[in-house]
């Protein structure tokens, strides 16, 4: 009889558990499909005073869609009156059947609102080399963001004075062959990229943080990332789950960190691909405040 109640018990326990694993799954799902509707402003001060300047930094949209024609962040980025918007990076999804078309609209509407500057992520860099990409033109997709006052920075440096500060923005495209060579390559594209103001604040677009040793020898003040979509599940005090490259709990999954005098910010990003999956990692728009 003993026997027989320890087999009931267990049972019933295994029954109990396997409802609040399904329950717990089921949330989950909810949790992200409602993640993934709404965006929020996320914002660092590293300076403020009269004459702060105000970026708004965008990343890995995918072709996400926030209202008609993303009418809810682009009301979102003018109301913060931005001095700046600075592109970090796979705005579309590079892979057959994908198409830029959301992406242009938002992006080419960018350049009314304040001055824009675009570095390349993977995606668009592999779209860019590979021009037999079904459905993807990215010349087309440049140059029509060209026409509307958009500046690539694919490995170049832009020189530019907003108020009385001037300000040296440098987007570098990381591609296979520097990931093969890693420091070297790195530094070396950066110097080719790079302008020679040492007054200027120096900002650097590097799309993927997981080189970010490396970019650490180059002494810019700022650095600015994406990729890794905030490490798709966060878990407080702790950060991202795990990287694209399906390594655990990445260390600059996203957020703001600070090492050798130079501020990082890692953005979430605004969308998702592939794995159409968040927990606790809302989508963000970064609203950046610089002296």
């Amino acid at each position: 009889m003993t026997t027989y109640n320890n087999a009931n018990t267990i049972t019933i326990l295994l029954c109990i558990a396997a409802i609040l694993a399904i329950a717990a799954v089921i949330c989950a799902i909810l949790e992200s499909r409602a993640e993934h509707k709404s965006f929020v402003t996320t914002n660092y001060t590293i300076q403020k005073s009269e004459n702060s300047i105000r970026i708004i930094f965008l990343s890995d949209l995918h072709s996400c869609i926030y209202g008609r024609d993303n009418c809810e962040l682009i009301n979102a980025i003018r109301s913060e009156k931005p001095d700046l918007i600075l592109i970090g990076g796979d705005m579309f999804t590079g892979k057959k059947g994908q198409k830029t078309i959301i992406a242009q609209s938002l992006v080419k509407q960018l350049p009314d609102i304040a001055p824009t500057y675009y570095a390349l992520g993977n995606h668009e860099n592999r779209a860019r080399g590979n021009p037999k990409l079904k459905g993807i033109d990215f010349g087309a997709y440049q140059k029509e963001l060209e026409k509307a006052g958009v500046v690539f920075l694919d490995n170049k440096n832009a020189q530019i004075q907003i108020k009385d500060k001037k300000i040296s923005i440098t987007g570098l495209t990381i591609t296979p062959k520097t990931i093969k060579q890693e420091a070297d390559a790195i530094k070396k594209a950066y110097l080719r990229a790079s302008g020679s103001s040492t007054e200027a604040y120096h900002i650097l677009l590097a799309h993927d943080p997981s080189y970010m040793t490396e970019y650490l020898k180059l002494n810019q003040k700022l650095i600015l990332c994406g990729h890794l979509h905030g490490g798709i599940v966060r878990i407080p005090k702790i950060g991202g789950l795990i990287s694209s490259k399906f390594r655990p709990f990445p260390k600059y999954s996203g957020g703001y960190y600070h090492k050798n005098d130079t501020d990082i910010i890692v953005s979430r990003g605004l969308g998702s691909h592939t794995i159409h999956f968040r927990l606790w990692n809302r989508p963000e728009m970064v609203g950046i405040m610089i002296n």
